[in-house]
Formats: C-alpha cells, sequence, structure tokens
C-alpha cells in the first residue's frame, strides 16, 4: 500500500512538472527536463522505498537481538504446548493465584484460569518461534472467549511477541499481553517467590 502511493504520488508531481515544462518552455528544451525530473522523482521514490524497507529490517534485528540476549537457560524450557502452559501456571501460582490448567484438547480458547478473592481471569498461551508474532485475529477470537467465560481479565502469553495490530486492538480491554521479553521478567521475579 505504500509502495503504491509512494509511486502515484511521485507520478502524480512528475506528470505536474513534465506538463509545466512543455507549457512554458520551448519543445527541445522540454525533453532534457523531462528525462531529468523522470529520473529525479524515480530517485526519490527508490530512496523512500528503501528507507521504508530499512526501518522494517531494523525492527526485525531489534526483535531478534532482544531475544538473543535472553540466557538460552532462561528461555522456555516447554518444548511442547502442554509443558508450556504448565510452566505459565506456575509463573500464576507464585503470584498467588489460584490456578486451574484445563485439558489441552477442547480447551476452547482457555489454557489455564486463574482466580484471585477479586478476579476471575483466563489464560491462553501461545507458544511461538521469535519471527512469528501473534496477530489480531488471535487477540479478537481470545476476547469474544473472555465475554463467553465471563472473566473479568484474559492474558495471552506468548513465547515471541505481538504485531502493532494486536497490541491496538488490545487498548482499553481487560486483556493483557505477555510477551516473550516480559514472559522472562515475570519468571525472573516469580522465582524468587515461594510457592
Amino acid at each position: 500500500m505504500v509502495i503504491i502511493s509512494t509511486l502515484g504520488v511521485g507520478c502524480l508531481i512528475g506528470f505536474v512538472m513534465l506538463w509545466t515544462i512543455f507549457d512554458l518552455s520551448g519543445f527541445a528544451n522540454s525533453w532534457i527536463w523531462a528525462l531529468v525530473i523522470a529520473f529525479s522523482v524515480f530517485a526519490a521514490t527508490t530512496l523512500n522505498l528503501m528507507r521504508i524497507d530499512k526501518r522494517n529490517r531494523k525492527s526485525m534485528s531489534e526483535d531478534m537481538e532482544r531475544w538473543s540476549k535472553i540466557k538460552a537457560t532462561q528461555r522456555p524450557k516447554a518444548r511442547k504446548p502442554e509443558e508450556f502452559e504448565e510452566e505459565v501456571a506456575e509463573i500464576f501460582r507464585r503470584y498467588g493465584y489460584k490456578v486451574s490448567v484445563t485439558p489441552y484438547q477442547g480447551d476452547h480458547g482457555v489454557d489455564i484460569k486463574v482466580i484471585t478473592p477479586t478476579e476471575y481471569g483466563i489464560v491462553q498461551c501461545k507458544m511461538y518461534g521469535p519471527m512469528n508474532k501473534v496477530g489480531e485475529p488471535a487477540i479478537r477470537d481470545f476476547y469474544g472467549t473472555m465475554q463467553h467465560e465471563h472473566a473479568d481479565v484474559g492474558y495471552i502469553v506468548t513465547t515471541s511477541d505481538f504485531t502493532e495490530q494486536a497490541y491496538t486492538w488490545a487498548k482499553g480491554k481487560k486483556i493483557v499481553l505477555v510477551n516473550g521479553y516480559r514472559l522472562e521478567r515475570l519468571r525472573e521475579e516469580s522465582s524468587h517467590l515461594a510457592t
């Protein structure tokens, strides 16, 4: 979308400038100026696209760098989704929640139920690789599950991260998004708490 709009704006500017040159100057000089303008528009568009690509690559490399800084011993020890759910449940237990892990199959989007005297919450665990982010559709589906379960709050915990659209959609709702980096912090902090 950005590429198309950038190219469209570049072509429109080039067309207006070309029209002005043809209109104001003689025909012989207009071809030289038309080539200069066309090249300038092409160069500006290319540089803009390279800048956008560089920004996207930088964001991706920052995510990978953050993940690589986490010591191998701190990364999720779980090798299966069920083990990851148990690992997350243990963190909630350490923080004083009453925890109930649902059966792995047929859980209808609720992996863990967490309860305090004032709050009923549900947790969904997503064990993803560092480059596979949880998107907005997963957040929307989970929000529907929260309504069905009459949950006061919902937690989505992932070993990876969330897309910007997911973060935006969750704003203002009682959904707590816990990415891999935050999960590691919670794991470290909770390791000092008694079970």
